[in-house]
């Protein structure tokens, strides 16, 4: 869950399985010459923490997921995302789990942005949890994947707010 203070070099080291500080800077981003304390709060891979939130109307619409600024839908900086460019592919602008009240019983859907993604299907994992995404197409330049009926336990992922959890992309 990235670099703490304190023994900042023991930290980096369980952080990126590098025992020479040098090579555990290099992993966390960090060009050389640094400081050891640069390293805290750095951490390999992407993370993301969802946020609960409205959409509209806000009646029948809930999400829960972090997005960036550049999100290219309405609501935009929900939850927290770091090492947005550490997810395996590209840059993370976002994920959401969106819950539609329209229709009584209609299961909740995810998306995903990517800024410099891929055209072909991908494998999201958030908190050790798997789920397939399909390609949809390029919004606003951003790879657009979609996943219509996501699993329950990636759903129940996604429903942790304000919990850090890792998310990669294969």
């Amino acid at each position: 869950m990235g670099v703490t203070s304190g023994w900042v070099g023991s930290s980096a080291k369980s952080e990126t399985g590098e025992q020479w500080m040098g090579a555990a800077g290099t992993e966390l981003g960090l060009g050389k010459p640094f400081m050891m304390s640069q390293m805290v709060g750095r951490s390999m891979g992407c993370k993301i923490a969802t946020a609960y939130y409205k959409g509209n109307p806000p009646d029948k619409v809930e999400n829960w997921g972090a997005v960036g600024s550049d999100w290219p839908l309405a609501e935009k900086s929900k939850g927290t995302i770091t090492g947005a460019s550490n997810s395996g592919l590209g840059r993370l602008v976002g994920i959401v789990l969106t819950q539609a009240h329209f229709i009584t019983g209609v299961p909740p859907t995810a998306a995903l942005y990517i800024a410099g993604g891929r055209a072909s299907n991908i494998t999201v994992t958030v908190g050790g949890v798997s789920q397939v995404f399909t390609y949809n197409s390029v919004i606003n330049g951003f790879h657009y994947y979609w996943q219509g009926t996501p699993g329950s336990a990636f759903i129940a992922a996604m429903k942790k707010t304000g919990v850090t959890q890792d998310l990669k992309i294969s």
